[in-house]
């Protein structure tokens, strides 16, 4: 991968690092502010929302990711298009929620559903819609720009979010998100009729065909994964009520760090990917993908291993002890980080094999819903998160066996073995100096502690990624006079048999 191409994730990285730095501080004060079953309640909602938002573009927006690299000339009218369909689809899941409060009041076991059921479906539309400028941006390279609205967005959401549950509970956060997705669609409107020109007239002409050949398979496939992912979390709040959802929601907690790193790698190299394979060259799509592996296995598998050998002390902390139980589920959950780190969607998405991704997805939701039931009859809380992980298992291989297909390559050129090898040794020995040390200074508190661990654990990690030839000073997207001044800490010239081979 090329500097501009590295520095250009890098530089994704750190702008959506900086926008859920301020929303992970929305959960940490929820739940000092609401009761167990409040925020168990709230979590729900949320749940509702985020998987429905998924749900309706059919997976248009992803498109885009293809299209507009492909056919610059007509990026006004496949956003056109992609906008009357989030419209359609937005209005008609609002009818659903109206009409049918009712029924998933009585799946949730909670009559408060009864009042705030279009209230929910309006607020799934405004975030998928909402969300719309963050993808074309990316897809049609303006990194900076999009860096610029997110961080923005969540500057002014956070404040928002919060003073709404001091005021008023989780209905008039509800409410207060609402505003704030409400004026980021309206300026995206405005925003794509100065600079892509949308237009009503781009959706009377007759060649929709080939956009929603891709976008719908890649839609339901998006949706089959959906609700392989989520399909636990619907079951534990129909069977076990808001509070151990709770319990639950908590311990699947999904890390900021990993979804700022791994979108913004995807999100950069997937172009790439589909450029190089419209030109025939193999070669280098199988380099970008392995790049991109390497990328995320770099950030992906010290996470994991710090986070297995300090749950107790993450959750605890950042989540109050009211939720220790949710310790062994959060060490279960997090594997699906290393899942995640084989990038393992991106060859048939650049390949427009987007059939096979709704046949997988949906074999893995039906392999999810009896694993699930079972799971939580026997074993409880335990039992669905271990379903859920090794259904995403089961889809992950398959979607890496299909991409071995599509790229004619021998197994053991499949994936970078040897670099995931030499990262994990590399991630164990780093947790050496905090464990020993931890055991010698006495820190005032669990918040210092917790970042005494992380700190010198990244600490190490960073050093000594640097010292063997893992990263460069070149790769980041900082000044020049900053990177004299850290070469001499980081000259990351060092290249060594054992980690070069």
């Amino acid at each position: 991968m090329s500097n501009s191409t590295a520095k250009n994730s890098i530089a994704l990285m750190v702008g959506r690092g900086a926008s859920l730095l301020l929303s992970v501080i929305t959960p940490m004060i929820l739940v000092r502010i609401f009761s167990v079953g409040e925020y168990g309640e709230y979590r729900q909602v949320m749940l509702i929302v985020t998987t429905a938002a998924m749900f309706l573009p059919l997976g248009c927006p992803i498109s885009l990711y293809y299209f507009l690299p492909h056919f610059p000339e007509a990026k006004g009218k496949y956003l056109s298009r992609t906008i009357a369909v989030m419209m359609l689809t937005g209005g008609l899941f609002c009818l659903f929620m109206w009409l049918r409060a009712e029924d998933v009041s009585r799946f949730f076991n909670n009559a408060n559903y009864l009042e705030t059921g279009l209230l929910i479906g309006v607020l799934a539309f405004m975030l998928a819609a909402s969300s719309l400028i963050d993808t074309v941006l990316l897809a049609d390279g303006r990194v900076i720009l999009s860096i610029k609205v997110m961080i923005i967005a969540k500057i002014i959401q956070v404040p928002v979010l919060i003073a709404s549950a001091l005021f008023g509970g989780y209905v008039l956060l509800l409410k207060g998100f609402l505003f704030v997705l409400l004026g980021k669609f309206f300026l995206s409107l405005w925003f794509f009729r100065v600079s892509y020109r949308i237009s009503l007239f781009d959706l009377v002409e007759n060649n929709w065909r080939p956009h929603l050949k891709y976008a719908i398979p890649i839609g339901f496939g998006g949706m089959w994964t959906m609700l392989a992912e989520t399909l636990d979390k619907f079951l534990v709040s129909h069977y076990l009520g808001e509070e151990m959802f709770a319990i639950y929601s908590t311990g699947c907690y999904e890390l900021p760090v990993i979804v700022v790193i791994f979108s913004s790698i995807g999100d950069v190299v997937l172009p790439l990917i589909v450029q190089r394979k419209s030109m025939n060259m193999t070669s280098e799509v199988v380099r970008l993908w392995h790049r991109a592996i390497e990328q995320s296995m770099l950030i992906g598998i010290p996470i994991v291993i710090f986070f297995s050998a300090y749950a107790n002390e993450f959750i605890t902390t950042v989540f109050t002890m009211k939720y220790v139980d949710a310790v062994p589920i959060f060490r279960v959950s997090i594997i699906a980080i290393l899942l995640e780190s084989t990038r393992y969607g991106l060859i048939t998405r650049a390949y427009a094999r987007t059939g096979f991704m709704f046949f997988v997805s949906l074999i893995a939701l039906l392999l999810m819903v009896p694993a699930t039931y079972f799971g939580i009859k026997y074993f409880g809380l335990m039992g669905a998160i271990s379903a859920f992980v090794l259904t995403r298992c089961f889809l992950v291989g398959a979607e890496i066996a299909y991409s071995k297909f599509i790229l004619s390559l021998l197994w053991r050129n499949l994936l970078p073995f040897r670099y995931i090898i030499k990262v994990t040794i590399l991630s164990f020995s780093c947790l050496l100096l905090p464990l020993f040390s931890k055991k010698i200074f006495v820190l005032s508190n669990e918040w210092s502690q917790l970042f005494y661990l992380l700190f010198f654990t990244f600490l190490s990690f960073v050093y000594l990624t640097n010292y063997f030839g893992y990263w460069t000073l070149d790769t980041l997207p900082i000044p020049e006079k900053f990177k004299k001044f850290f070469l001499a800490i980081f000259p990351g010239k060092r290249n060594y048999s054992w980690i070069s081979a």
